[in-house]
């Protein structure tokens, strides 16, 4: 079973969590009943929300779910740290019984241990796009309504 982590209501509100939380779905419906690696993918996702003082996702869901998920999704690092850190603390090993990635590539992804799988925006790119529109935009030029900046996922201890 798969779970997804994407922030508090108010942030999971907002248009790119929201397109996200929709492209994961469409992803995971994708792949239902598929075998990978000997196991079949289920269509069961778990939201679960974030403590915003503390940054960690209240992990104790999961202990009372009538299946365990085994991959959890996390919209930031900084989210996929808290989890791991409190799935330590109950006794859960990262990646034997839980995979957790995040989002963002922050350095402290790869400073935790176990090493967060992340994916990376290039975030210098995202800022020359925008630049290159805005100066763009001020000459009265036609401007691109979308600009696909890429990602990589940097793969790394947690999943």
């Amino acid at each position: 079973m798969q779970g997804q982590i994407s922030g508090s209501r108010s942030v999971r509100r907002g248009v790119p969590a929201t397109k996200r939380l929709r492209a994961f779905r469409g992803a995971r419906d994708g792949l239902a009943g598929e075998a990978h690696g000997g196991r079949s993918i289920d269509r069961h996702l778990v939201e679960a929300q974030v403590d915003g003082a503390g940054g960690g996702p209240r992990h104790g869901r999961r202990a009372d779910l009538p299946r365990q998920p085994d991959v959890i999704v996390c919209g930031s690092d900084w989210i996929a740290q808290g989890l791991i850190i409190e799935a330590q603390a109950a006794g859960i090993r990262v990646p034997d019984q839980l995979a957790v990635t995040g989002f963002g590539n922050l350095r402290m992804a790869g400073d935790m241990r176990p090493t967060i799988t992340s994916v990376d925006i290039d975030g210098g790119r995202i800022a020359r796009e925008m630049m290159r529109v805005l100066r763009a935009r001020a000459a009265g030029e036609e401007i691109e309504r979308r600009i696909d900046v890429g990602f990589r996922i940097i793969a790394r201890e947690s999943a």
